[in-house]
């Protein structure tokens, strides 16, 4: 087996900032070496709840060994600058979450002694601009994005998600920041990650359409579409959600509902979320007849966008997960406990299954005299282009999330090609049959479609006939890596699965991003971002105590599994880019 992914990156994690330390995270399970620095005495999050009793019998925090399996610890103090420096001169990679001027200054100096270093500064708010000097936490940083507006009941105030998505979409976006530097051929690059800037792609379908951003309209309401929300069973709780005319009508006959069913005013999603009240009075008692899991096996059968909504307790259980190894051990002084590993599962090679966090100090000594990292050889010209210009990327996705994952690296300089039919081009276009829509070309004009798919190139094949099948294969034959979103099994009937394409191209990296992955019981799922947030269980254990499950009515799902493909996507390139080995990533989105 050849060795883990990252392995040949040092990276140095600096600041008590969770941002920074989810971004070391992926970094370390991902096979890369990672330094933690911490204060003497250890980073306060270690005493934060819920703990776990050491075989010492002290006490540490399960979320921060969480954050920090596979890391190496040392402790520095506040004398102790020229030391600091040389564990930096002995890294590839520096990970700065430290707040104000002389963490900034530090940075600066870094970067002229090692031109050639990557540096990544996270923050709330940035390094410049009217709310640099503020202080922040998720829920502000949150509130600020427009994530929190939409969730909770009419009348109520907004409701935050959970107390740390800021940190894991700007963590996420520094490590795919960091990483794509490490194409550029020896060139130094300094990013900052503002975690407002960040979360402001979480929020972005309602920033590109004003979608209900006027109010609220409580739960199980996301305007315009409708049903879209979470309904109690016989037994546990099911999601739904119903878009399309088609879907409507397969979910009026899931429930019996068969005077609804071609009701004209039913019959479309805005007609419905008018008439939402109504509606749910007829539907929703009719779920307590069968338990959700029943519910979700009759409406896998019809593929219909639904999922069991899961307590955490039966999340951890349900096969789906532990069939495909999504939860691991974390250990922590011999102390063991069970958590989600992360979504990034590379076969080649295949990385831990979560692993060891360290105790403070535990490497200090380790790395007392470390000794600097050879300078690669630095070209003028490098620095000139974005640190993936060079990367070609065959982009077969629709919608948001799979759109969004290629836009991170498009924006990073990937030359990205979005393949698209004419007769069923990407639905987030718009679907505006009239001849007026398309002589005014409206089609070319969402907002949403322009804003998840800028800094792109476009063709249209048509890949159910022999010669678009056939140029698709000599586009690929041309890419590093490929990214899909498509429905199970469509791919390969059309003789362009990975299988296939590795023919043509034996290096070639392969991202698919089905909602429980592919290859299982649950892979046929159709699914929105709602959809993703139903069975992930997040709707169990947001909103108010006491009260129903709640969504965020974002489609938070599909940012969130985006941003999770971009990453993934990015790492087996790295690894292709390093040992000419191509791979086909199977990501779970839930």
């Amino acid at each position: 087996m050849s060795e883990v992914a990252l392995a040949p990156l040092r990276v140095l994690e600096l600041g008590e900032f969770e941002a920074a330390a989810y971004c070391g995270k992926l970094f370390a399970d991902l096979g890369a070496e990672v330094i933690k620095v911490e204060r003497p005495g250890g980073d306060p999050a270690r005493r934060v709840g819920p703990a776990l009793t050491t075989a010492s019998g002290a006490r540490e925090s399960g979320a921060f060994a969480w954050l920090n399996t596979n890391k190496q610890s040392v402790t520095v103090g506040e004398g102790e600058a020229e030391w600091l420096d040389r564990l930096a001169d002995a890294c590839d990679i520096v990970i700065d979450g430290r707040p104000g001027e002389a963490a900034a200054a530090w940075r600066q100096a870094l970067a002229v002694r090692r031109p050639a270093m990557t540096i990544v500064s996270l923050s709330w708010f940035g390094e410049s601009g009217p709310y640099a000097d503020y202080q922040g936490t998720d829920l502000v940083v949150s509130a600020l994005a427009g994530v929190t507006w939409p969730v909770g009941g009419t009348g109520q105030p907004p409701q935050p998600v959970c107390p740390t998505q800021a940190s894991v979409v700007g963590g996420l976006n520094a490590f795919t920041a960091a990483l794509a530097a490490q194409f550029g051929n020896g060139s130094g690059r300094s990013f900052e990650v503002s975690l407002l800037e960040a979360s402001l792609a979480v929020s972005e379908l309602d920033e590109s359409s004003a979608n209900g951003g006027e109010r609220r309209y409580g739960r199980n309401r996301y305007r315009p579409t409708f049903p879209m929300g979470v309904y109690a069973c016989k037994q546990g709780w099911l999601g739904i959600s119903v878009v399309t005319t088609d879907q409507w009508r397969g979910f009026c006959e899931l429930l019996g509902l068969t005077e609804e069913a071609e009701r004209p005013e039913y019959l479309y999603a805005f007609g419905r979320f008018t008439n939402a009240a109504e509606l749910e009075a007829t539907y929703a008692p009719r779920f307590l007849a069968r338990t959700a899991a029943e519910w979700f096996a009759a409406g896998l059968a019809m593929r219909l966008p639904c999922a069991i909504v899961p307590e955490m307790a039966e999340l951890t259980t349900l096969a789906v997960h532990r069939e495909r190894g999504a939860f691991g051990d974390v250990e922590v002084g011999g102390a063991r406990f069970e958590a989600p590993v992360l979504p990034q599962r590379l076969l080649k090679p295949r990385q831990p299954a979560n692993g060891p966090a360290p105790l403070a100090g535990a490497h200090t000594e380790r790395w007392r005299d470390p000794s600097p990292r050879p300078a690669p050889p630095q070209t003028t010209a490098a620095r000139a282009v974005r640190p993936l210009a060079g990367v070609r990327i065959v982009d077969l996705t629709m919608g948001w999330a799979g759109p969004l994952a290629t836009r991170q690296l498009g924006d990073l300089g990937a030359e990205v090609i979005k393949v698209e039919s004419c007769s069923y081009s990407d639905w987030w276009r718009g679907s505006d049959p009239r001849e007026t829509a398309v002589r005014e070309h409206q089609f070319e004009k969402s907002a949403i479609f322009n804003a998840v798919n800028r800094n792109k190139k476009g063709i249209t094949l048509d890949l159910t006939q022999a010669e678009g099948a056939e140029l698709l294969r000599r586009l690929v034959a041309t890419a590093d890596g490929v990214i899909e979103n498509y429905s199970q099994g469509v791919l390969p009937k059309l003789g362009l699965g990975y299988d296939a394409l590795k023919d043509v191209n034996p290096s070639l990296v392969m991202v698919s991003m089905a909602a429980f992955g592919s290859g299982n019981a649950w892979s046929e799922a159709r699914a929105y971002g709602s959809t993703l947030e139903h069975g992930s269980g997040l709707p169990t254990v947001a909103g108010r105590a006491g009260e129903p499950p709640t969504m965020t009515h974002i489609a938070l799902g599909d940012p969130m599994g985006g941003l999770n493909a971009a990453a993934a996507l990015l790492a087996a390139l790295y690894h292709r880019r390093r040992t000419g080995e191509g791979q086909h990533v199977n990501l779970s989105q839930v």
